[in-house]
């Protein structure tokens, strides 16, 4: 499986132009509606089919039911949503089986499993980023920017100088 490098905007604005067509239309009018050209038409998609948001035949494009859920909810439902597709999908079983223990993972540590587990196609810094940000926006574990480190969800992080105070992050 080739991980898509896709941003929130753009999986986002799938689904919410689909849902505005009905939840149902041709790749063309979707293209059209969404004002891309094909290349970013493609990663989207693909991500949403991943997350089974969407299901394509020939060259129909149709919500699955979670897929109509994920479009009518907001910002956090959806980050709900995100994470409970994305801890069924690799990289991130493995990711949470390894944070399950309480272990955290480095920044090698993630690249070994995230090429154990998924095909990286072109810049290998832009799908760990991918990756991280994605599993962070599902709720599925948190990253200590400082250490470079994915780590289980509500473990505390290094404390960040700001000035002369020290600001704890906060505690889940």
């Amino acid at each position: 499986m080739i991980f898509p490098h896709v941003s929130f905007s753009e999986l986002r604005d799938l689904m919410d132009i689909l849902n505005s067509l009905g939840g149902k239309t041709t790749a063309s009018n979707l293209i059209i509606a969404m004002e891309v050209g094909i290349d970013k038409f493609l990663p989207p998609l693909h991500l949403a089919e991943l997350l089974d948001f969407v299901v394509v035949e020939d060259s129909e494009i149709e919500l699955t039911e979670i897929g109509h859920k994920y479009a009518k909810t907001h910002r956090n439902e959806r980050r709900q949503i995100l994470g409970g597709q994305f801890k069924h999908i690799e990289p991130y079983v493995t990711i949470l089986n390894v944070l399950r223990k309480g272990k955290k993972l480095d920044k090698r540590e993630i690249l070994e499993l995230v090429r154990s587990k998924v095909e990286i196609h072109g810049n290998v810094e832009e799908t760990l980023r991918c990756i991280i940000q994605w599993g962070c926006f599902g709720l599925l574990f948190e990253y200590d920017g400082t250490s470079e480190e994915v780590l289980p969800r509500g473990i505390p992080r290094h404390p960040q100088v700001i000035g002369h105070r020290i600001k704890y992050p906060p505690t889940h």
